[in-house]
């Protein structure tokens, strides 16, 4: 229920996700889950994507569109140095764990 979600505001929203692309930024195999996470989105102060580094080499076909949200990434050790910098690009915190 979306009137339910604007009645809370968090600060931080860790998600997951089943892709990213470099054109289009994170992407969802569900639409009604993405949808979900865009609603939730819009109610946090923080978003912070937790996703192994194998997602960075493949997407999904549901956009997430959360534009300029995401502060934070949170990955392993295998994501490479380019999309680290691409990340870092866009004013995205990655942080090798």
């Amino acid at each position: 229920n979306l009137g339910a979600l604007r009645s809370h505001l968090v600060n931080f929203f860790f998600i997951g996700t089943d892709g990213y692309s470099s054109k289009i930024g994170f992407t969802n195999k569900d639409q009604m889950r993405a949808q979900a996470v865009r609603d939730m989105a819009l109610q946090a102060e923080y978003v912070i994507v937790l996703t192994e580094s194998e997602k960075f080499s493949k997407h999904s076909v549901v956009p997430l569109n959360l534009k300029d949200g995401v502060k934070m990434v949170i990955t392993d050790n295998h994501i490479t140095d380019i999309i680290k910098a691409e990340l870092e690009s866009k004013h995205i915190q990655v942080i090798i764990s």
